[in-house]
């Protein structure tokens, strides 16, 4: 695999598109691993399954967790829901930060659950993919709300995913929406 995730997506994608696709790829990491009770190769899984995402080994998913915790506060465009803070007080800097570790903590609990609930989601009302058991435990009232999206953009009966695989779970009702 040579090159970069984004040099890799380039080639079939323009390179703004790409780099988009990797900077949502390392924020779902990091998000899912923050939030949910799921290894790192799990996490991956779980991103990686939709076929336009980029093409991701172990050690880098590893690497974009870690990193994860600095660029969610400090990188403007990582999670792209809120101001970047100045690296300086995140990382202690010369005097130190203004916020408490504690403050920064919870921030960074916030904004992977915010993220963790979009990606949800989105997953959740994709009638084109089966809803994962994770996103099924955060939104079990929405599950099976892709029918109705199917239907309002006349996709054919076939290439529907019904999430029939979630019934074992007491709090989601599969039918609620057909």
């Amino acid at each position: 695999m040579p090159g970069s995730r984004v040099d890799r997506l380039a080639a079939e994608y323009p390179r703004s598109a790409a780099e988009r696709l990797v900077k949502m790829a390392d924020r779902r990491y990091w998000a899912l691993y923050r939030t949910l009770d799921m290894s790192q190769s799990d996490v991956k899984d779980a991103v990686n399954t939709q076929k336009f995402m980029p093409d991701t080994s172990q050690a880098t998913v590893s690497r974009v967790i870690k990193e994860g915790d600095t660029r969610a506060l400090c990188d403007d465009d990582f999670l792209e829901l809120q101001p970047d803070l100045d690296r300086d007080w995140v990382d202690g800097g010369i005097r130190g930060g203004p916020y408490p570790d504690e403050w920064l903590e919870a921030y960074r609990d916030v904004l992977a659950t915010a993220t963790t609930h979009t990606h949800a989601l989105e997953v959740i009302a994709d009638e084109h993919k089966f809803t994962p058991e994770w996103a099924a435990r955060l939104h079990p009232n929405l599950v099976g709300c892709n029918v109705r999206v199917a239907e309002y953009h006349d996709s054919p009966k076939k290439s529907i995913h019904h999430d029939d695989h979630l019934n074992h779970l007491d709090s989601v009702n599969t039918e609620s929406w057909r």
